[in-house]
């Protein structure tokens, strides 16, 4: 049996139901929706770092050898 996810126009709740019963949801008010995203406990407090500003070009033209 296929499940679909449908959520509810007023409070917002999400469900997942099974696609056979969904006609009589869509009566009381439900219409189908993407599933919720799903949490990833390892990066809950993951703060991304900022991203450096890229170095100025040097002229670094000089033909010294060492």
């Amino acid at each position: 049996m296929s499940h679909i996810w449908m959520q509810h126009n007023e409070h917002k709740g999400k469900a997942e139901i099974p696609s056979d019963a969904a006609d009589m949801w869509a009566l009381k008010g439900w219409v189908p929706c993407d599933p919720p995203i799903e949490a990833d406990p390892a990066m809950a407090e993951h703060q991304p770092r900022p991203v450096p500003e890229p170095a100025e070009p040097t002229d670094d033209t000089s033909t010294e050898e060492y």
